[in-house]
């Protein structure tokens, strides 16, 4: 039997999401370390982001009450969907 696997196509990464938009995790790509860190940081699937600012490469947001700078690589990492 053959496993199927949900897609949502309105997903975009977090680095793409433009300054005052809010956003929900939908899941983090990449290598167990980089998710475990990241989910460590409040990350987790469902959890409402507002991207607060970018600078440079950096992103900066409001997730679970904390205020978090991540940089523009583990931002690619993170997938999320419009709205809240």
């Amino acid at each position: 039997m053959t496993s199927l696997t949900t897609i949502r196509i309105d997903a975009v990464e977090l680095a793409s999401v433009k300054p005052g938009a809010a956003c929900r995790v939908s899941h983090i790509d990449g290598n167990p370390s980089l998710r475990k860190c990241l989910e460590d940081m409040g990350f987790t699937a469902g959890a409402e982001i507002v991207v607060e600012r970018k600078v440079r490469d950096n992103v900066i947001v409001k997730v679970r009450g904390a205020r978090v700078a991540i940089g523009g690589p583990d931002a690619r990492r993170v997938v999320v969907t419009p709205g809240a």
